[in-house]
């Protein structure tokens, strides 16, 4: 019901503004950051600062991101029962005490994410939208694209020379299940911070799919 509602609101909102087209999908883009931002709050992903305000333009670090992926995509699980976890070197930058120590080792093991160097990760690095995208396509399990289909797909993008060649495979499977946020003008933006908006969007496009029974949870 709650979805019927936005799309007939999103409706509603074309029309009227429709001989204002800009201003129009200003509106829509915001309408829809919003629903986004309500699921992944509503399923316990992300929640507001203490000021009771979410702050959607705020960066995002690689300590909050490693986080939020264990819980969305429940990578504890996976890392105990995977057969070959990758080992977890001795982060000097990630102390026992930090708070998302936990969770960094859990990207680690189950190759999520890596550290910058041997022995550090740079937990409160800011990831930049193509790197925060091409881990959350980590994290759901990117598919094995030819080369000529990353190709293809990229240069509907005017910006796409901007990804880094690591993350180009993930940076399609992104694209592909819609977790990534296109700019009006087609623009993926990959340099640009990820926001919590960013990640927003991508967990409500997650958790749309985990919904619908073509779409399995992630495996082991």
């Amino acid at each position: 019901m709650k979805k019927f509602l936005s799309t007939l609101l999103v409706t509603m909102l074309v029309s009227h503004f429709g001989s204002s087209p800009l201003l129009a999908n200003q509106l829509v883009e915001e309408k829809l950051s919003a629903d986004s931002i309500e699921q992944a709050i509503d399923a316990k992903l992300m929640s507001n600062y203490p000021d009771g305000k979410f702050h959607a333009d705020r960066p995002v670090t690689r300590a909050q991101l490693a986080s939020i992926l264990v819980k969305a995509f429940k990578l504890e699980r996976l890392a105990n029962t995977m057969p070959n976890p990758a080992p977890v070197p001795n982060l000097k930058d990630v102390p026992s005490s930090h708070w998302a120590a936990k969770d960094i080792q859990t990207v680690i093991r189950t190759k999520v994410m890596t550290g910058y160097r041997p022995s550090e990760f740079f937990p409160e690095e800011k990831v930049n939208r193509a790197e925060g995208f091409a881990i959350f396509a980590n994290a759901y399990i990117p598919f094995d694209y030819a080369d000529s289909t990353i190709a293809e797909t990229l240069l509907q993008y005017p910006d796409a020379d901007k990804i880094p060649t690591w993350a180009r495979k993930a940076i399609v499977t992104a694209l592909q299940q819609k977790f990534i946020n296109v700019s009006n003008l087609g623009y993926l933006n990959p340099l640009s911070p990820m926001t919590r908006g960013d990640l927003a969007h991508a967990l409500s496009q997650y958790l749309a799919q985990q919904s619908q029974p073509q779409y399995p949870a992630r495996k082991s």
